[in-house]
């Protein structure tokens, strides 16, 4: 639990003070440490952890010190934008960091995960279902 500088979605791209608490796979943030609304929901299982951002911000010649950021494996950016957080100190960045990345490192590959969203029957292939050559754990979709 604590503040963190979230960098905003849109145009404008300004930075506000947020209020974060990491459960079990989620990171959550208010607009206060009192607030009961939850302004959004991050399920980290979307997410790969970048530790060190500040080199990807400066590129931007925006270089904002002890920031990391969660890049989302949804392409589109729509249901799942990547996040910029910045921590008022290095060892605070790392401290959010470390726990984190527990979470993120437990996620599965993007891989699994479409192939579980597109729930793929991992099957034998029916056109050549007597070849020694044609891997039978991968999956097709049959018609």
């Amino acid at each position: 639990k604590g503040w963190l500088m979230k960098q905003k979605h849109g145009k404008t791209r300004t930075w506000l003070k947020r209020y974060f608490v990491l459960h079990n796979d989620e990171l959550r943030y208010y607009k206060t440490k009192t607030d009961n609304n939850t302004l959004a929901v991050i399920s980290l299982d979307h997410y790969s952890l970048v530790p060190n951002a500040e080199a990807r911000l400066s590129i931007d010649k925006k270089y904002k010190p002890h920031t990391f950021c969660l890049i989302s494996d949804d392409e589109t950016k729509y249901n799942w934008p990547d996040y910029f957080l910045q921590a008022s100190s290095d060892e605070e960045r790392q401290i959010w960091v470390d726990h984190i990345q527990k979470h993120v490192s437990q996620s599965k590959s993007i891989l699994d995960k479409w192939l579980e969203r597109l729930d793929l029957p991992v099957e034998s292939s029916p056109v050549l279902p007597n070849n020694p050559n044609v891997n039978k754990s991968v999956p097709y979709i049959s018609t």
